[in-house]
């Protein structure tokens, strides 16, 4: 059997996970904090509790790939129950309660992954989507604006604080925010234009941002932009005027 390193990138409550895989080696050195597991037939864990407790995250993972969300869940409670201080497992199982929309036991789950690590900014970035998601625009705001900016988060946190403004209906300020996307090559830059658009009712000219973003980016690095779409309901507008597998949906 092979070890695997996982790092875990992005937001896991933005309806897939996102994760970069890396086989490490002299060469490649294996990111920082790794979800490091061991490939395993299914129901084959180890007997260490730590490490059995990754694997059925894994395996959760995949059952959440696959909409599974009552095996995942089981999973889920079982890997929390061997390692209680992993903060992982309650940040996926909060995203599985969101999709059941089960809130109050997905902020429970959330809210002791930030009391585990209330630094980190995965956690952090989970606990104000959950807000956003919910449509608790002006809370999810303040949390997005209390996060420390990373030169791999900055686009992501200003693109969905400009969602919060759109939710809020504060078009001035979602306006200038809009303005301060400079940068075309950006995913923030496009997907803002596009959810502008979106909510101008011009869903068309919110199409040609998105081919543009898709051109520019893997597809899967922006899944967690087209959740901001989906959470303010914005994508039952582009399937309208367009063909969504055109636009990555």
């Amino acid at each position: 059997m092979r070890r695997v390193s996982f790092s875990w990138i992005g937001s896991v409550a933005m309806g897939t996970l996102v994760l970069h895989a890396q086989t490490p080696s002299p060469t490649n050195a294996a990111p920082s904090a790794p979800l490091s597991i061991q490939i395993v037939p299914s129901g084959n864990y180890s007997a260490d509790p730590k490490e059995g407790a990754k694997q059925r995250a894994y395996e959760a993972m995949n059952m959440m790939l696959n909409k599974n969300l009552d095996g995942a869940l089981a999973n889920l409670d079982d890997a929390i129950k061997l390692d209680p201080d992993a903060i992982m497992p309650y940040v996926m199982r909060s995203e599985v309660h969101a999709r059941r929309k089960e809130w109050d036991a997905a902020e429970t789950d959330i809210n002791t992954a930030l009391r585990l690590r209330p630094e980190n900014p995965l956690v952090q970035l989970n606990a104000a989507d959950l807000k956003l998601r919910r449509g608790q625009f002006s809370e999810a705001r303040a949390s997005y604006q209390t996060m420390t900016p990373t030169s791999a988060t900055a686009d992501l946190i200003s693109y969905r604080i400009f969602l919060c403004d759109l939710g809020l209906k504060k078009t001035k300020d979602a306006e200038q925010e809009l303005a301060a996307f400079t940068d075309d090559k950006t995913p923030g830059y496009n997907f803002a234009h596009a959810a502008w658009a979106l909510d101008q009712g011009q869903a068309q000219q919110a199409v040609p941002f998105l081919k543009l973003a898709l051109q520019q980016h893997p597809r899967q690095a922006l899944i967690i932009y087209f959740a901001g779409l989906e959470w303010l309901g914005y994508l039952p507008l582009l399937k309208v005027v367009t063909d969504p597998n055109t636009i990555g949906i």
